[in-house]
């Protein structure tokens, strides 16, 4: 294993302990869950929104009381759950499942208590001429609009590897129409901007809105874009760093931007955290975290100094799990030197039009029965518990 200051290995973390190396720490924060994913720090509660995919949660990490950890479940839902993204000046949450955009409202409740979910919105289904693909990792752009990528979720690794280029990139411009609590939900516009993608993955705009970056985790490497804020749309499409270039194992997954314009990038099966200048190409700062599979990253914390990394566990042995008990967590590291930018939530305008709360749709966007007999039982119960 190389050594330097830019490498960390640390026994104590397999134990879910503290380990501080080379002038920055890395915690556990969170138990282990099958798959979590596109993490967002919410600057409003000062918590981390973040999902299972293969469990099919949406979960709340409070730091400021860290052993309670919140989840509401879609597990009778077909398809698997990302992104999630908070709705502005609502308790409201754009969660996406398989193809489909919902709007779910959510009480998160006090500390101790039991999430509950008051109603969820089928708003929108995708691609459905393509059964097999799914929705992978989505944020908001500056405007608030949501941005969502695509990829073939029945492919095979040979199959990815011979080219399939089935993903497109989603922008989203939904509008509510305010009745209360019972207001209602839809897509007014989706737009394609971007084809032929594999496997597209994290993304980050910088803060003077003229580049868009994003990750496909299949040809391993990370893309710059022209991006025009007022069109919502991109162009002249670069490479901006390679992973084969710098021999990084592993592909791209989940990512962010610091305030002085540098990536942070999870390399799943790589074991690492990636920190590069996407406008030189240049590998900056390497983290080798505790788990072969980091997931995303995104920047907390009150000052925007903390790193959250989520992990994946999904698929591995119980041999495997014994060297990485930790596998599947959502990680802090702090002492960086750095700082995040402030996120955007999904921004959502008045109109006057309504809409029912199952649109008409393919199969794999109706809201199950069961879930809605789950929502009236959980809320019935978070409502003796509260009294």
């Amino acid at each position: 294993m190389a050594k330097g200051p830019a490498y960390l290995t640390c026994l104590a973390a397999l134990l879910g302990l503290s380990c501080v190396a080379h002038g920055y720490e890395i915690k556990a924060v969170t138990k282990p869950v099958i798959m979590s994913e596109s993490p967002y720090w919410d600057d409003i509660t000062n918590t981390v929104i973040f999902v299972d995919v293969i469990g099919k949660l949406v979960l709340r990490y409070d730091p400021a009381h860290p052993g309670d950890l919140k989840n509401i479940s879609f597990s009778n839902q077909p398809g698997k759950v990302t992104p999630a993204v908070p709705v502005r000046g609502s308790d409201d949450i754009l969660v996406g499942v398989g193809r489909c955009v919902f709007l779910v409202d959510v009480d998160w409740g006090a500390p101790g208590k039991a999430a509950v979910v008051r109603s969820v919105r089928n708003l929108k289904e995708v691609e459905p001429d393509l059964p097999g693909n799914r929705f992978n990792d989505g944020k908001a752009d500056s405007r608030g609009r949501l941005w969502i990528g695509t990829m073939d979720d029945s492919q095979t690794s040979r199959r990815r590897r011979r080219g399939v280029n089935k993903g497109e990139l989603f922008r989203f411009d939904l509008k509510r129409d305010i009745e209360g609590r019972s207001a209602s939900s839809h897509v007014d516009t989706k737009t394609v901007v971007e084809e032929g993608l594999q496997i597209p993955n994290g993304m980050a705009w910088t803060p003077d809105d003229k580049t868009y970056y994003l990750a496909d985790s299949a040809t391993k490497a990370v893309y710059s874009f022209d991006f025009d804020a007022d069109q919502g749309v991109v162009s002249n499409k670069k490479t901006a760093f390679s992973f084969a270039a710098h021999d990084v194992p592993g592909a791209p997954d989940g990512m962010t931007l610091d305030k002085d314009g540098n990536l942070w990038i999870a390399c799943v099966h790589g074991g690492r955290v990636i920190k590069v200048d996407p406008r030189s190409g240049a590998l900056l700062q390497t983290i080798v975290m505790n788990v072969t599979n980091p997931s995303a990253a995104e920047w907390g914390g009150r000052d925007r100094d903390v790193l959250y990394v989520t992990s994946a566990r999904y698929k591995m042995d119980a041999r495997q799990l014994e060297r990485e008990p930790l596998a599947g967590s959502m990680f802090a590291i702090t002492g960086l030197g750095t700082k995040g930018l402030t996120n955007v939530p999904y921004a959502v305008n008045a109109v006057g039009a309504a809409s029912t709360n199952n649109r008409a749709g393919s199969n794999s966007c109706k809201l199950q029965p069961v879930f809605f007999w789950v929502m009236a039982v959980q809320f019935a119960i978070a409502s003796i518990f509260s009294s």
